[in-house]
């Protein structure tokens, strides 16, 4: 019955459960801007803008003194997860993912024809919010992790006498076989 009444209270605009999204309190049933949290959610987009890292942006909000609302650190996933908000462009998304397994609590996205979207008094302009958001996505088509490069020379390429690679233990500097020790 729960899970019947969740598109239902959306399309109706009612909270569906959990808080506000940063920036914005539930008021009478109805998002509205939070004056405290606003300007460090606007705060967020500028600072991404200039310095195109989440982890620099997570930093200067923590140097700056600024915390979330629970009163942890500012850590570069919760940039990410605000940045990709829309919320901050004036546009509520509800009713657009859902729990895939119940066991490891993971979610998924539902189709895009089953999100409902609701008018709110946006904090920041589409221009930004797009300039933000196409360079995370940029990122990631690109892929872009560091890759550890190996510190023994000839890694991947020793060979053992009974044809498996050698490698180095990392309590060790000497090249070992992992077959045959």
């Amino acid at each position: 019955r729960v899970a019947a009444s969740v598109p239902i209270r959306a399309k109706l605009g009612k909270p569906l459960g959990g808080p506000a999204p940063y920036g914005y309190i539930w008021q009478d049933k109805k998002l509205v801007v939070d004056e405290t949290e606003a300007p460090i959610r606007i705060l967020i987009y500028t600072l991404y803008q200039q310095h195109k890292r989440r982890k620099t942006v997570a930093r200067l909000l923590n140097d700056m003194g600024h915390r979330t609302r629970n009163g942890s650190a500012w850590s570069d996933t919760t940039i990410e997860r605000l940045i990709r908000d829309t919320t901050a462009v004036g546009q509520k998304r509800a009713n657009y993912s859902r729990q895939s397994n119940a066991i490891t609590g993971a979610w998924e996205y539902k189709p895009e024809s089953e999100w409902v979207f609701h008018e709110v008094e946006p904090l920041i302009s589409q221009e930004l919010y797009d300039e933000c958001v196409g360079h995370l996505d940029s990122l990631r088509l690109k892929g872009k992790r560091a890759v550890r490069q190996s510190v023994n020379l000839f890694s991947g390429y020793a060979h053992c006498q009974c044809g498996e690679k050698m490698i180095v233990p990392s309590a060790s500097r000497k090249y070992v076989c992992r077959t045959c020790k």
